[in-house]
């Protein structure tokens, strides 16, 4: 399953895209998951992704995460169960 995480911005009171994961992880468990996110060069949304690796861990899945080098920043997360 291919999700693609694209806004909405985050700012300090609003956490929105941190529960993109759990909402995704919730439904499609048991299947493998590939996370695609830009702009992951914002200190934000980098403090996010071990967030994002934390939950996996709680819930006993392997999430790989690969940062690729792009003006924004790209993170793609590969999530198995």
């Amino acid at each position: 399953i291919l999700v693609v995480i694209n806004g909405p911005f985050l700012d300090d009171d609003n956490k929105a895209k941190y529960w993109a994961l759990p909402l995704v992880l919730d439904y499609f468990s048991q299947a493998d998951i590939t996370i695609f996110t830009n702009g992951t060069n914002s200190e934000q949304i980098s403090d996010l992704i071990p967030q994002w690796e934390d939950e996996c861990e709680r819930r006993q899945l392997t999430a790989n995460v690969k940062k690729l080098k792009t003006p924004k920043g790209v993170t793609i997360i590969t999530i198995q169960s």
